[in-house]
């Protein structure tokens, strides 16, 4: 068996280890300078992190009346200047009866079994914006709520946009300080059959230099040098406090490839189980491949076995001076 003095030693390395994953997970210091902007129904988001040779800058608009988020990242480093764009546009929720036993909605269902409310026919009723802060990290969130009260009485559509200036793990979710997270809310939607389900229907287009060659299941995305230009969205979703699963019908409507730039748009469809209030939290931004884009690394997990390690060395050398003594 190690000596004490080994085991003590182990212990400390391994606390060590935990500080520092916990530093490199949830930073210390807000890095980028945010602004925004808000204007009606229209906010501009911009976060700029700048040395004397290196400069990255991104924008973020969001039209609340029109449901569209566009993201652009530039960087300019040593005068070489890179950039790329992310761009969601939100149309319609569709009910619709799984006719085809698939679990997700496609232009094939025939159209008696289908009911659509275009967001366009809903309007901007709140948009909020306020500083926000997690683990000293400093962030945004900007929440826009969308009815139609004389049309659908009950119904809201709601979308929460989320940015921070550095690293850091929200909501259990890691996020980069060029990754947003956003969360969709619909609640109490008209469903007309009980055994329906709902769709959203988008679309997303991304500029880039080529697409994402790794399989990127519950992703749209390319890349840019080491950069991931992404939308990505978790296969659950929150139906009226139950987890419930999330499918995806993805089209490509266009591919258009040009010296060193590839912009390719694709039609979005994200179905839901029926609920009177469905939650779901998809991110879009660019960051680097190594940093779990699409499953969020499981730190919770790791800090805990690190932890009960930890515990159980501490234990055995209490029990080992115990013995001595005896």
């Amino acid at each position: 068996m190690l000596p004490i003095k080994t085991l003590t030693v182990v212990t400390v390395i391994l606390l060590l280890i935990v500080g520092a994953l916990t530093r490199f997970s949830l930073a210390n210091d807000s890095l980028r300078e945010i602004k925004v902007d808000i204007s009606e129904s229209k906010v501009v988001i911009e976060s700029l992190n700048k040395t004397a040779t290196y400069e990255d800058r991104l924008k973020v608009e969001f039209d609340a009346g029109s449901t569209w988020i566009n993201l652009e990242y530039d960087t300019v480093l040593e005068g070489n200047e890179t950039m790329a764009k992310v761009k969601v546009e939100l149309f319609d929720l569709i009910e619709f009866v799984d006719v085809n036993a698939n679990g997700t909605y496609d232009s094939n269902i025939p159209q008696e079994f289908v009911k659509k409310i275009g967001l366009d026919e809903l309007k901007p009723e709140t948009l909020l914006y306020e500083n926000i802060s997690e683990n000293d990290i400093l962030g945004v969130r900007i929440n826009a709520v969308l009815t139609a009260p004389s049309k659908y009485p009950n119904l809201s559509f709601r979308l929460t946009l989320h940015l921070f200036g550095d690293f850091v793990l929200y909501q259990g979710v890691p996020l980069e300080p060029t990754v947003m997270k956003l969360d969709i809310g619909i609640n109490n939607f008209p469903f007309s059959n009980e055994t329906s389900k709902l769709a959203l229907h988008s679309k997303v287009t991304i500029v880039a230099e080529d697409k994402l060659e790794e399989k990127t299941e519950g992703a749209v995305a390319g890349k840019v040098g080491k950069w991931t230009v992404f939308f990505s969205w978790s296969n659950t979703s929150d139906v009226d406090g139950s987890l419930a699963p999330v499918e995806s019908t993805i089209v490509e409507l266009k591919s258009v490839r040009e010296p060193g730039k590839f912009d390719f748009v694709n039609e979005l469809y994200l179905s839901y189980e029926q609920g009177n209030q469905i939650l779901h939290d998809p991110r879009m931004g660019v960051g680097t491949l190594h940093f779990a884009l699409f499953t969020p690394f499981p730190w919770t997990i790791l800090y805990g076995v690190i932890v009960i390690v930890a515990i159980g060395v501490i234990a055995l050398i209490l029990v080992k001076r115990k013995v001595k003594r005896d």
